[in-house]
Order: structure tokens, then sequence, then C-alpha cells
């Protein structure tokens, strides 16, 4: 929210940008939803998963690229796209309204089996 607005619609230039913006929304969204016991384990996720993206030693399906972290790191918002999410103070299931805040970050639907 403190970035300033025309600085929020650039693109990354750097794989670093990119690093820190998947790693920075997953480690949020860690520390909101109550997975780490301390702070200090958030930010040790968020160093190791950076690093860990960097080595290639893990790595997100392309709609993580493309779409996760946009909301956290620069403001960028849009509408519902029809999707839902999984509230973590609540735990249950919620339609989305925002196509950024809580992104659909898969490309693929499992099925029912007939």
């Amino acid at each position: 929210a403190k970035l300033p607005a025309e600085k929020r619609y650039g693109g990354e230039t750097s794989a670093r940008q990119v690093f820190r913006r998947l790693a920075g929304a997953w480690a949020y969204w860690g520390w909101k939803g109550g997975y780490f016991s301390t702070e200090a384990d958030a930010r040790a996720y968020f160093d190791e998963m950076q690093l860990m993206l960097a080595r290639q030693m893990a790595a997100p399906n392309s709609p993580q690229w493309f779409n996760t972290g946009l909301h956290w790191a620069y403001g960028i918002d849009g509408p519902a796209q029809g999707h839902y999410y999984v509230d973590h103070k609540s735990g249950k299931l919620t339609k989305s309204t925002s196509s950024y805040e809580h992104p659909q970050p898969h490309a693929c639907f499992i099925q029912s089996v007939a």
C-alpha cells in the first residue's frame, strides 16, 4: 500500500523481484494463517524459499509465477473471476471478491470420476 501508484504497474525486471514476490506472498499468507510459530520462523521461510527458487531446488507451476503475490507486492487488483478460497479464520470455502488478493494459482482442475 505504501508503494506509489506509478511504481505498481511496471514489469518486473529481475528474477530477484519474482522470487521476493512469490516467497513474500507465501510467507505472509502462512503468517496470517498461523502456520509459523514465530516471526523468525516466517522470515526464515521467506529467505530459504527465495534461495530454493533461485537455485531451482523448488518451482511452482506457471500460474503461480504469473499471478501469485501481485496484490501482496504491488497492490494490483481486479474483479473476481468466479473462484473460491478457504478463509484461514473461519475455515470455510469463500467466494473470492478479488482476482489477485486470493488468486487461483493452479492450471488444472481435477474432475470427479464416475
